[in-house]
């Protein structure tokens, strides 16, 4: 499938925004996380958030979507290095 990321930074000198796009054959997880621009690491938390996303994906994506999606906030939310940034 073709795919492409546009991101607008406004104002900012730096763009908090990350995305990511992976397929295993007929399936595919795309996802965009918006860092909170002018908040406490907006740009690290985005990465992190794409960075769970990959990794749950990478080890175990056959679970339903919703229990998909709650198990990957709870690895963002323990996990100590990432307390305090902010993102969407």
């Amino acid at each position: 499938m073709d795919h492409s990321i546009i991101s607008e930074i406004g104002d900012r000198f730096k763009n908090d925004d990350a995305w990511l796009w992976l397929e295993d054959g007929n399936t595919f997880l795309m996802a965009v996380a918006d860092g909170l621009g002018g908040h406490t690491d907006g740009d690290k938390a985005a990465k992190a958030a794409c960075n769970a996303l990959k990794h749950k994906w990478l080890t175990k994506h056959d679970e339903k979507l919703a229990d998909f999606f709650i198990s990957v906030n709870y690895d963002i939310f323990s996990n100590e290095k990432i307390q305090g940034y902010c993102t969407l």
